[in-house]
């Protein structure tokens, strides 16, 4: 997961006054980025090169894990094995999850602006 830094705390704090920001916070705050591959702030401890292959690598670890689950979870079946062999592959599962992503960042943006009268205040990408 990509650490997101939220304002009013130490690690935001720290990252504005060490100008390390790589994402301005108006745009990573404004869409849900912790699935994201993409550092939004830089480390002394990391390259940027580094921190992108240390995310692919992690979300291919996470893949295998959520892949090997389900697969002992239906047991031995080849034909569910081969359904979940093809849907946890790495440019299928990050559609469906993009897609769930925007789904849910549209309905809790819906009900936001609408419970708190915001409308026309919260921009859109």
């Amino acid at each position: 997961y990509n650490v997101i830094p939220f304002p009013d705390t130490e690690l935001f704090a720290w990252i504005e006054r060490e100008k390390r920001f790589l994402v301005s916070p108006e745009s990573y705050l404004n869409v849900f980025l912790h699935l994201s591959q993409t550092p939004i702030f830089e480390t002394s401890g990391m390259s940027l090169s580094e921190k992108k292959i240390a995310f692919c690598l992690a979300e291919k670890a996470s893949l295998t894990v959520r892949k090997n689950y389900m697969k002992r979870r239906t047991g031995n079946n080849n034909i569910k094995n081969l359904i979940l062999d093809l849907l946890f592959t790495n440019t299928i599962y990050n559609l469906i999850v993009k897609v769930q992503r925007y789904k849910l960042f549209s309905l809790l943006k819906k009900v936001i602006v609408g419970k708190f009268n915001l409308k026309g205040k919260i921009h859109s990408k």
